[in-house]
């Protein structure tokens, strides 16, 4: 009996090795666009998954390489996460911007590399021209953010300074100015 059970198990761990095996074949066989096809419903307002779709892309390069059009869809993606995130949330913000960011090096990366088919990098341009206008409109907004706390902040003082009393309660405000 121990001998059986000893072949039972062997059988079952090859099964599994070979069902795995074949799983994996499967996932890289699937189609390039069948993942981008996956992002754009997942990133429609009725399902608006950003994370499951970063997630999918993840996959598209893992078993199709260097895909300049998934890094685009990564900028994309990034900066909507930051659109849901509240202007109040700065430090969540500004790593989601990180993100951003390094999705564009790699795509400026991808565009470069004469590894990547030349099919893929055929609408390179355009990619990389929609990631930049991301990254300038966050750019542009929190410039305006912190000019805008700037001013506040810059005002708050010098009504302190028309309220201040003495002379050195006055330098130190005219300090912080």
């Amino acid at each position: 009996m121990k001998k059986q059970t000893r072949i039972f198990v062997a059988a079952l761990a090859l099964i599994g090795l070979i069902l795995g095996a074949s799983e994996s074949a499967w996932a890289a066989k699937k189609p390039l666009n069948s993942y981008f096809s996956g992002v754009k419903i997942l990133m429609k307002e009725e399902y608006h998954q950003p994370d499951t779709a970063l997630a999918l892309l993840d996959s598209a390069i893992l078993y199709h390489g260097h895909v300049p059009e998934a890094y685009k869809w990564m900028v994309v993606i990034n900066s909507a996460i930051v659109e849901d995130i509240s202007p109040k949330d700065l430090d969540a913000r500004r790593e989601r911007l990180g993100k951003m960011l390094e999705s564009i090096e790699k795509l400026k990366s991808a565009c470069e590399n004469d590894d990547v088919k030349k099919k893929r990098r055929k609408k390179c341009e355009k990619y990389l021209k929609e990631a930049h206008a991301e990254e300038e409109k966050w750019y542009v907004e929190f410039v305006n953010d912190a000019q805008s706390e700037y001013l506040e902040i810059e005002e708050g003082l010098l009504e302190d300074l028309d309220d201040a009393e003495d002379d050195k309660e006055r330098e130190e405000i005219q300090a912080e100015i």
